[in-house]
């Protein structure tokens, strides 16, 4: 795969999406009650990380959302462990009738590819869609080494190997993006993987890592102490004015996590159509809109077949920093 496809399936992701809500798609589902798809049974929705994570916050705005247009009452079960696959394992075990659902997130294409003897679960997933793009963002400390991103790029092409770059667990999301910016800049440091953003965050405080890599929410509020370098932004964000994307800085990468929902494949085309239109309806809210601002997220209603491609690139994206890390053969 050629760098420029490898950066394209992200711009692909904002260019569907510009459209989707372009045209207003779904907006006349939102005003229609949708019938439950039954009074006596709850949806479950699977997280793959604790309660108050990224992940656990986005399902429960969601299903909170979902309310206001059906009668269908929803639940949460956190299934963490094995940076996810505990809770892949488990949505795809349970009956296909369309009552459990996955919080997903791009993780979940990387987590099978470090368990030995695990199949891809992209498959045999119905991608219900996508609810939120978080650019990646580059910081570090006030009165850190880097004046700004322009310094931090010219030592990691100067010294190569010396710079190192922290973030969420190796082999996750955040290593896999910190290793495409590095492809991009031609240049190669070293990772430090943390259990979370927040443990990351506070090495980065206490000036023990130069460098911290996650997204706008893992800095939210620290303003005074933590300064953002660059952004995986395809343009800069209005909370952000001063802080270049990467295009800006002549390397041509859009790059970030997005979080979602997904079911079994093979649920019945009843249960499909219902959790198309609560999509539908969930994304066409104000409610989702606000909760967007207040994460620093964008909006991104891109589902079915087009959610499903972007899953599966990023999930071969990663094979080949996998195989050079030795996390698989």
């Amino acid at each position: 795969m050629t760098v420029s496809r490898v950066d394209s399936i992200v711009r692909w992701l904002l260019q569907a999406a510009a459209t989707c809500m372009a045209t207003g798609a779904g907006y006349a589902a939102a005003l229609e009650p949708i019938a439950p798809l039954a009074t006596d049974q709850v949806v479950v929705i699977v997280s793959p990380s604790g309660p108050g994570s990224s992940i656990d916050t986005m399902a429960r705005t969601y299903a909170g959302i979902a309310g206001k247009y059906t009668a269908q009452k929803f639940v949460f079960e956190n299934r963490t462990g094995a940076a996810g696959y505990i809770a892949t394992n488990y949505v795809l075990e349970q009956p296909a009738n369309g009552f459990t659902l996955q919080a997903f997130t791009r993780a979940t294409t990387l987590n099978f590819l470090t368990q030995p003897h695990a199949g891809s679960p992209l498959d045999k997933y119905h991608y219900v869609g996508i609810t939120m793009f978080t650019p990646v963002i580059v910081y570090t400390y006030k009165g850190g080494p880097y004046a700004d991103a322009r310094q931090l790029i010219a030592e990691a092409k100067a010294r190569p190997a010396a710079q190192v770059w922290g973030g969420a667990s190796a082999g996750g999301t955040e290593w896999l993006m910190v290793n495409l910016i590095w492809q991009k800049l031609g240049a190669k440091g070293r990772y430090a993987a943390f259990k979370d953003g927040g443990a990351l965050r506070l090495a980065v405080l206490g000036k023990h890592l130069p460098l911290g890599s996650g997204d706008m929410s893992d800095i939210i509020g620290y303003g005074d102490t933590l300064v953002p370098l660059a952004i995986g932004a395809e343009k800069r964000q209005a909370d952000l004015p001063d802080v270049p994307t990467f295009r800006e800085l002549g390397y041509d990468l859009v790059e970030g996590n997005y979080r979602g929902i997904v079911a079994r494949g093979d649920i019945p085309q009843r249960a499909k159509n219902f959790h198309d239109r609560v999509y539908d309806a969930v994304m066409s809210d104000p409610g989702w809109a606000a909760y967007l601002r207040d994460t620093k997220a964008e909006k991104f209603e891109v589902k079915g077949a087009v959610m499903e491609k972007i899953a599966k690139e990023s999930s071969q994206r990663a094979v080949f920093f996998m195989k050079e890390a030795g996390y698989m053969k």
